[in-house]
């Protein structure tokens, strides 16, 4: 799942349009389409209210999210191919759908659909979800003659190449283009590229180097040794097998990336729901992933975490996504206001539409609960929490609105100015009034031209001066 944030200037017209002429199909969801039985369980897994940011349905309330779907062939395939210290090895994995999800017209969620059916070694397991999800190198090392040595991080976790073919022409990456010192990071990779429109190539994205993973395993020796290391809580333990469990639950490929014991059983402990431990099913949940262990190959199970679990990752990277793209927002505002490119007219604009779209956000993607269903909620908070979507939310609330006080304060300032600026021009039009007022057309030339006309209009002339003098001196 390859989650990026969208452009603030598209609308959902202009998305459409960029999509229109590739091979990308807007996908609704409907009742009538496909099994009856299997969607009317999927949106009655959720709240109503909610359904609208889990389903393309134009009938859901208040929905945010449209759905495309890529026309590909039966045969498509999605390969890794790893060259890590000399040990070559390639997975082929079936692609069974390619999905973009676009939530609120501003993040979009690329998603690949994989099935293996042919690597069950748990090593293998662990290189397919490490090395497939990686979209750019991490770090860059140097040779011995200051030269860039890609294979350095080849050898950690980046893989030699991937290929997806669709039945055309393979899309490969084999970063070699970072060795030739021609390409930044933050670029997409070719396979990733080739798929979207060129607009949306130089969108910013999440996770940096790495794609979120769902992952379901059906591995019943590795399930009936966490169950039986559960009773006693032994699978927290740094005991070779669960750390295994580890490195599924957090994506590593070699030994677990956390060698602190205090804090390892920390983390697991934290990333694990276990309330079907006693079946042999483990869910795992961190910032990168969200894992599955069963023991049985239980279609049931297999079936959810392909639909209502996948849903709730891809609305829980949204939320992500959209907390990041609002921040930026703000940062750009105050960036631009330190740099006076802002009228206080354009200020108010952009912090009304800022205003605007965080409160649908709030009200329409950010969910406390998306399920009525016991282990939905629990499997939803633990996203949550893992993801520290409210940490994210709150602090974004906090600057939303000190720039809505920030943009009153200013606002209240301007109109003081304009009154105080219109009292000023009343002051200047009241010494002719007065004088009008005395010396009117009702009075006699000869009175208009005397030395007392002539006393009495200088001081109210001076008069004058002197209001606006204090005026002006008040506003300093």
């Amino acid at each position: 799942m390859f989650p990026f944030s969208l452009k603030a200037e598209w609308n959902q017209a202009d998305i459409d349009r960029m999509l229109k002429n590739s091979s990308w199909e807007r996908k609704q969801f409907s009742y009538d389409k496909g099994d009856f039985a299997s969607n009317f369980s999927d949106q009655g897994y959720f709240y109503d209210f909610s359904s609208g940011a889990m389903f393309d349905d134009p009938d859901s309330l208040n929905r945010v999210l449209t759905t495309y779907q890529l026309h590909i062939g039966s045969d498509c395939t999605y390969t890794i191919n790893i060259n890590k210290r000399g040990n070559k090895k390639s997975y082929m994995l079936a692609v069974e759908k390619i999905e973009l999800n676009i939530y609120d017209e501003k993040a979009a969620i690329l998603n690949f659909h994989l099935r293996n059916d042919s690597y069950s070694d748990l090593q293998d397991i662990l290189y397919i979800n490490d090395y497939g999800r990686r979209i750019y190198p991490q770090f860059l090392a140097n040779d011995d003659d200051g030269n860039i040595n890609l294979q350095k991080t080849k050898d950690s976790f980046l893989a030699d190449s991937i290929c997806l073919n669709l039945g055309g022409q393979p899309l490969v990456e084999d970063f070699s283009s970072y060795a030739r010192k021609s390409i930044p990071p933050y670029t997409m990779p070719n396979y990733i590229q080739s798929l979207l429109p060129a607009p949306m190539h130089s969108c910013r994205w999440l996770l940096d180097d790495r794609m979120y993973v769902v992952s379901y395993l059906s591995d019943r020796d590795f399930s009936d040794r966490m169950k039986s290391y559960g009773a006693d809580g032994k699978w927290l333990s740094k005991d070779r097998v669960e750390w295994w469990w580890y490195q599924y639950v957090f994506v590593d490929n070699d030994d677990p990336t956390c060698q602190d014991e205090k804090m390892f059983e920390s983390l697991l402990g934290r990333a694990t729901y276990g309330r079907w431990s006693e079946y042999g099913t483990f869910f795992g949940i961190s910032r990168y992933s969200f894992t599955c262990l069963i023991g049985t190959d239980y279609i049931g199970l297999l079936r959810n975490t392909k639909t209502m679990y996948y849903r709730m990752a891809s609305l829980a990277l949204a939320q992500r996504v959209l907390s990041l793209y609002y921040s930026r927002e703000i940062s750009e505002i105050s960036k631009e206001l330190d740099e006076n490119k802002l009228t206080n007219k354009q200020l108010r604009k952009r912090v009304n539409i800022l205003n605007r779209d965080y409160l649908r956000f709030v009200n329409n993607i950010y969910f406390r609960e998306v399920t009525p269903q016991d282990q939905g909620i629990e499997l939803y908070d633990l996203m949550q929490e893992q993801m520290n979507i409210k940490r994210d939310e709150e602090g974004l609330s906090t600057e939303v609105e000190q720039l809505y006080h920030y943009v009153t304060m200013t606002n209240d300032e301007q109109r003081n100015e304009e009154t105080e600026k219109l009292s000023v021009i009343a002051t200047l039009f009241l010494v002719p009034t007065l004088l009008t007022g005395i010396w009117g057309m009702n009075l006699q030339e000869s009175y208009r031209s005397n030395v007392l006309y002539t006393i009495f209009s200088s001081l109210a002339l001076l008069l004058a001066i002197f209001i606006v003098f204090q005026l002006l001196n008040r506003r300093k």
